[in-house]
């Protein structure tokens, strides 16, 4: 009798030991996903920093394109956000 209380309280420990390696293996992969998101928030806020400079470059580039194709604002005046004004070169 002495050995199946024995036996019992070894599997009720081996039970108890495989439910707590299940959990911590849970909370590993949980602390995983976390820092695999928080890398992908900073990876996102990264990448729209870089889009803001980006679209500040393009507008220049634009503007000065469609200054090199009509130095004097007159074929069409306001494209490429430019003044609608016409430009004296003198």
């Amino acid at each position: 009798m002495a050995t199946d209380g024995m036996n019992r309280g070894k599997d009720q420990l081996d039970k108890t030991t495989k439910e707590v390696c299940v959990l911590t293996i849970r909370v590993k992969k949980t602390e995983q996903e976390r820092d695999s998101l928080g890398r992908e928030v900073q990876k996102r806020e990264g990448n729209a920093k870089l889009d803001e400079q980006l679209m500040g470059i393009k507008e220049d580039v634009v503007k000065e394109f469609h200054r090199a194709l009509d130095p004097t604002n007159t074929f069409n005046p306001g494209i490429g956000k430019t003044a609608k004004t016409r430009r004296n070169l003198s």
